[in-house]
């Protein structure tokens, strides 16, 4: 075996350095393409598991419209006790609609039954910002604190329903 001389193993390394740098691009180019593929199927995805409509034709879903009232902050979610014959079984969740500083200074909530979702997601769609209050106002029949109906009506949202209800809290 002859010895090489310190330019020889110089150009050696050098060229394997090269070749491995020339792998290194290679596969870095590679991960790029596979990145933007993967990308690309993210997209695809998405489009495929986006939040379906709340209505198709003459059919409302509810539970798409409690999706999107949860995703919009309009319902809050807690727990309670689901009873069975008399006795604790588990705990179920139960949504409410959030009427903090409505009727009263503070936190506050009113209780949504399935059988309301339609009313409730049709007078937000209609108010964005109102439509809730609305709700809470003619599901308990009562006028909102003064200083809240001044604002509705100011904003011209106030109407005759909520005008036929008796005082305010």
């Amino acid at each position: 075996m002859s010895k090489l001389t310190i330019e020889e193993i110089i150009d050696l390394r050098y060229s394997e350095l090269r070749d491995d740098t020339v792998k290194l691009y290679s596969r870095a180019g590679e991960l790029a393409d596979l990145c933007i593929t993967q990308a690309e199927r993210i997209k695809k995805l998405e489009a495929q598991v986006a939040i379906r409509p709340v209505m198709t034709g003459m059919h409302f879903d509810a539970d798409a419209a409690v999706a999107e009232l949860l995703n919009n902050h309009v319902l809050d979610v807690n727990s309670r006790d689901y009873m069975w014959d008399g006795k604790v079984e588990a705990r179920t969740l139960v949504l409410f609609v959030d009427c903090n500083d409505v009727f009263g200074r503070g936190a506050d909530a009113e209780p949504l039954d399935y059988s309301e979702v339609k009313v409730l997601y049709e007078l937000w769609e209609k108010d964005k910002v109102w439509g809730p209050a609305k709700f809470c106002a003619l599901k308990r029949n009562c006028r909102p604190m003064e200083s809240v109906e001044m604002k509705m009506k100011e904003c011209g949202v106030w109407d005759y329903m909520l005008e036929s209800m008796r005082c305010g809290a």
